[in-house]
């Protein structure tokens, strides 16, 4: 999970806090707690393209 928010805090140009706290509040960090068993398996591009799209669908602003 640690890694997943600080690829999307590169990604997103954030601090990691920020991120973490973006990604929250769009229910992005419960996705990835609920899906873990699947999205540990994928890419890291692929896994922030998962937490944009989520954040999105929560009004997340970031693309």
């Amino acid at each position: 999970m640690v890694a997943a928010v600080s690829e999307f805090a590169r990604y997103a140009n954030l601090p990691p806090k920020q991120a973490h706290r973006y990604l929250a509040d769009h229910r992005a960090i419960q996705f990835l707690d609920e899906h873990y068993e699947v999205e540990h398996l994928l890419s890291f591009d692929d896994v922030v393209a998962d937490l944009i799209k989520i954040a999105a669908q929560s009004g997340g602003t970031i693309r």
